[in-house]
């Protein structure tokens, strides 16, 4: 059974193994403290107790930016992702916040189709920004129903 928790300061490291087992450029025990201090969501998804993956939203006025989502390769494509987006989705509305925004490498097409899926559209290319490797990336935004700009 897979379960998604609020993380804490307390799980920094776990999270950082976790980003390390996913990422060519991984998120430290650092950056997650960081993410805490600021105020940012951070989930972390279990299945049958193993850390399985994670996501993190930062919130800027009345916006939320979905800055990494993570799933280790053993627990991708069993629904953590969709799990932890709609959980940080809840979140939002949750907060009244009007539009949620992300990038995504435009070869990820797992990620790109569980984006739309969810109600999020392409807004805009952003030419190689994501490094090793380098490669473009999407910009998405899923607006907020019930909320106006």
């Amino acid at each position: 059974m897979i379960s998604v928790m609020i993380a804490d300061g307390s799980m920094a490291e776990r999270l950082a193994a976790l980003s390390n087992a996913c990422f060519a450029q991984p998120w430290s025990s650092r950056s997650f403290q960081s993410e805490f201090a600021k105020g940012s969501v951070v989930l972390l998804a279990r299945a049958d107790s193993v850390d399985v993956g994670f996501a993190v939203m930062e919130r800027s006025f009345d916006e939320g930016y979905i800055s990494n989502v993570a799933v280790i390769s053993d627990a991708r494509r069993q629904g953590v992702g969709r799990m932890l987006v709609r959980r940080l989705i809840g979140c939002a509305q949750a907060e009244k916040l009007s539009r949620i925004l992300l990038e995504v490498r435009v070869g990820n097409t797992a990620a790109i189709e569980l984006y739309s899926s969810e109600g999020f559209c392409t807004i805009a290319r952003r030419r190689e920004f994501y490094e090793r490797p380098r490669e473009d990336a999407y910009t998405m935004e899923l607006i907020l129903k019930g909320e106006s700009h």
